[in-house]
């Protein structure tokens, strides 16, 4: 069997054919790998975005936590001033209730003194 030149060119022809259909799916495939990598990078800028948002949540709330802590600890001080007034005041509130049923008991003893004095003496006329 004798190889023609028309022989040589069909098959030529034919590899020129395959070639251009590897080289179609090694397009597409090449295509399908870039919006596969583009869809990577869109959602890994995404979580880079929600890792900032967490850490800034994160941080936000270390400084709430640290404002809390100073405000408990200034309730604590304030408490201990508040029930030192309280037992000043609890202090005051005895001694003024004394001074004041000690006012009535020498307005009693006084009145009692008083009506004694109004009386006319026995014998005076």
């Amino acid at each position: 069997m004798k190889v023609t030149a028309n022989d040589k060119v069909d098959v030529g022809m034919q590899a020129a054919k395959r070639c251009d259909q590897v080289f179609n799916e090694i397009s597409t495939t090449i295509n399908d790998v870039n919006n596969k990598v583009s869809l990577i990078a869109d959602s890994s800028q995404e979580q880079a975005i929600g890792i900032k948002q967490v850490s800034n949540s994160m941080d936000a709330l270390r400084s709430i936590a640290s404002q809390t802590s100073e405000i408990s600890k200034a309730s604590l001080n304030n408490s201990g001033g508040l029930a030192s007034y309280a037992n000043a005041l609890e202090d005051l509130s005895v001694e003024l209730t004394s001074l004041v049923e000690g006012a009535r008991s020498v307005h009693v003893v006084q009145d009692k003194a008083d009506q004694g004095h109004d009386k006319p003496l026995r014998g005076a006329a």
